[in-house]
C-alpha cells in the first residue's frame, strides 16, 4: 500500500474517531458527572457550556481535516460503489447537522440561557420550557452525528 494513501487514510480515521470519541465523552461522561456533582444547575450549566465551546473549535477542525481526506481518498483511490456512496451521504449529513448545531441550535441555547436563573427558575416557566426543546433538540443532533459517524466508521 502507498505511503500517502496511508497517510491521507489516517487523517480521515484521526478526525472522525477523534469527532464521535468527543461527542460520547461529553455525552456519556462529562456530562453527566457535571450535573450530578456540581452545587448548582447553574454552575454546571455553565460549565458544560464551556466544555462545549472548546470541543466545538476540535469539532471544527475534525470536520475539515475529514472533507479534505474523504474528498482525496474519493479522488484518487476509490470507485463510487454503493457503500462508498452511503459513506459520503453519512460523513455529508454529519456535516450538514454539526453547521446547523452551530449555526442555529447554539445561538437560540445561549440567547434563552442568558434570560433564566436556573437555580430559581420554575419548571413551569416558559423560558425554562423553550431551553428544554432546545436542548432536546441539541442532544437529537448529536445522536444523529453519533450513528452517522459509526456508520462511516464501519464502512470505512
Amino acid at each position: 500500500m502507498d505511503i500517502a494513501y496511508q497517510t491521507v487514510s489516517f487523517f480521515y480515521h484521526l478526525s472522525l474517531i477523534a469527532w464521535l470519541g468527543g461527542i460520547m465523552t461529553i455525552g456519556f461522561v462529562v456530562a453527566p458527572i457535571l450535573f450530578k456533582t456540581l452545587s448548582s444547575r447553574a454552575q454546571a450549566g455553565e460549565v458544560a457550556v464551556r466544555v462545549h465551546r472548546r470541543f466545538a473549535v476540535i469539532e471544527l477542525v475534525c470536520m475539515v481535516i475529514l472533507l479534505v481526506s474523504s474528498a482525496l481518498i474519493l479522488r484518487l483511490w476509490e470507485n463510487m460503489d454503493t457503500p462508498v456512496v452511503i459513506r459520503y451521504l453519512l460523513i455529508f449529513d454529519m456535516v450538514v447537522l454539526a453547521v446547523f448545531h452551530s449555526a442555529v441550535v447554539t445561538k437560540r441555547l445561549r440567547l434563552i440561557r442568558e434570560q433564566i436563573q436556573f437555580d430559581t427558575v420554575t419548571e413551569s416557566d416558559p423560558k425554562l420550557l423553550e431551553f428544554k426543546r432546545w436542548h432536546k433538540i441539541s442532544v437529537i443532533i448529536h445522536v444523529a452525528i453519533l450513528l452517522s459517524g459509526l456508520g462511516a466508521l464501519f464502512l470505512s
